[in-house]
């Protein structure tokens, strides 16, 4: 028999590290770099406050250049969300130009329209513009440079790009908190591993930025190297004791790579003390998650319960948060723990199949309770009535617990929902082989390996196949041959 994990459990949280730069999330801006910077970084969930703030700026001074340039750039970030929107488009570009008109001696009109061109298909006109803007006076400012950068990505090496971009940062009065997240993009792109955290550092001496050690801290985590990343948060907590991402990376190497969970629960406990208010809800879920895993290893059952069904009823159906629980509660191997977490939050997020579904599984695979699988995975199945994994994790209960009858009634089911689930075709020969109907067997085993060439290995080793290991046609299926001879003499009966 042949075990299929439930589909949509496939993205394991086994850690999640942020790679935003920490701003403050609603607080009004103090200076126009600061609101230039949470233009160009904020999330998309702030475009339209955002908007509001800079419409504002733009009522209390109407040839304010600042509040043309940074409207002009809303409407590219909107016109990017949604290509169809021209009207956005064509106030981009209306703003940028006023911002020129308004300022010609001014570089933030001129980038504006540089990348309103670069929008529009024509960065080389938007590269143009910026030398013959440059020609007509305009010193050479870290704002051109950096549009230059940006525009030069299609058609230049990366060494050029970053060549520029080295140029903006050295420029007067560059803005490194828009400028850092490019550089750091373009190193990802063209490096990994040791190379890029070799690469990081270097810029990090240049031009120092907690987003260079947040990069480097990631990628060494990446590559094993726990007790050095451990060392660079700890030094970004000592300059910004309140960083954000910074505490919760920290605090998932204390926990699950260095064993020292309490501080990690500590940790994690302050990010929700000092940042709760501004936590976007997938954030404070993914905290919460984590929280539980913690709390897991420490043996704290009912605490753990409650982050985890905190998580995961916060963002209803997140299968990456369900998958990261069950996976955490397997690694304490404490089967129990999960089904009674389950039952709490079928209780409270009510609707989602795949909590009935793990349910199913666990009460079978791990606990062989397999009647109250069989009740799990059909209340799944009322409410998901299309997945052919559930009928076969079904199928799996009534085959462990010998309804063999049943069992073959939700194998083909699930080929029915699915007629390309090679699991349930193979399963359903595994039954057939078990109860002694040898020639359905086998041919569904070769509708299985058909789809699935893979199952080939898995058929020869499986034990359910014992009647048919002296079938030629059986060796022929499991060695891979271009022929299935068929041998009836030779089968069990």
């Amino acid at each position: 028999m042949f075990k299929q994990n439930l589909r949509s459990l496939l993205s394991p949280l086994a850690i999640i590290l942020v790679t935003a730069i920490s701003l403050p999330a609603r607080a009004a801006a103090t200076s126009e770099g600061d609101l230039e910077v949470r233009v160009w970084t904020s999330d998309e969930q702030d475009l339209a406050s955002l908007e509001q703030e800079v419409t504002h700026l733009m009522q209390q001074d109407a040839h304010s250049v600042l509040a043309h340039q940074l409207l002009s750039h809303l409407m590219v970030r909107q016109f990017t969300r949604d290509p169809s929107d021209l009207y956005v488009l064509r106030q981009a570009a209306d703003l940028a130009q006023q911002a020129v008109d308004l300022e010609p001696d001014n570089p933030r009109g001129y980038s504006a329209l540089a990348d309103i061109l670069d929008l529009m298909g024509n960065a080389e006109r938007g590269l143009t513009l910026l030398k013959e803007a440059e020609a007509r006076g305009i010193k050479p400012n870290w704002r051109f440079a950096f549009t230059r950068a940006r525009l030069m990505a299609d058609k230049s090496p990366g060494s050029a790009i970053i060549s520029e971009l080295n140029k903006a940062m050295k420029l007067p009065n560059s803005e490194a908190r828009i400028v850092v997240p490019y550089v750091v993009a373009l190193l990802q792109a063209d490096s990994s591993g040791h190379e890029l955290v070799k690469k990081l550092k270097a810029w990090d001496r240049e031009f120092p930025s907690a987003l260079f050690e947040l990069t480097t801290a990631i990628t060494l985590t990446e590559l094993g190297d726990v007790n050095e990343a451990h060392a660079i948060y700890k030094h970004m907590l000592t300059n910004a004791p309140h960083d954000r991402e910074a505490m919760v990376n920290d605090a998932i190497i204390l926990y699950r790579d260095l064993h020292q969970g309490p501080k990690g629960i500590a940790l994690f406990q302050r990010v929700l003390t000092e940042h709760g208010s501004s936590l976007s809800s997938d954030t404070r879920s993914m905290i919460s998650a984590h929280l539980g895993a913690a709390l897991l290893q420490q043996k704290k059952w009912p605490e753990a319960r409650s982050h985890f069904v905190n998580a995961i009823a916060a963002v209803p159906g997140t299968s990456s948060l369900i998958d990261f629980m069950a996976r955490a509660y397997r690694a304490a191997k404490q089967p129990q723990q999960l089904v009674i977490t389950l039952h709490q939050l079928n209780d409270t997020v009510r609707g989602t199949s795949i909590l009935h579904a793990l349910l199913g599984e666990t009460l079978s695979e791990q606990l062989a309770q397999h009647d109250d699988a069989v009740h799990a995975f059909a209340d799944a199945l009322v409410l998901d009535p299309d997945r052919s994994d559930y009928y076969n994790g079904m199928g799996l209960a009534l085959y462990r617990n010998k309804s063999y009858g049943d069992a073959l009634k939700a194998f083909a089911l699930a080929t029915e929902v699915d007629p390309n689930d090679a699991t349930a075709r193979y399963n359903e020969a595994c039954v057939l082989a078990v109860v002694g109907r040898n020639e359905e067997a086998l041919s569904l085993l070769a509708e299985a390996i058909s789809i699935d060439p893979r199952l080939m290995a898995t058929a020869k080793a499986d034990t359910d196949f014992a009647r048919l290991k002296s079938s030629a046609r059986f060796n022929t299926l499991v060695q891979g041959a271009g022929t299935e001879a068929e041998d009836a003499s030779s089968l069990a009966h």
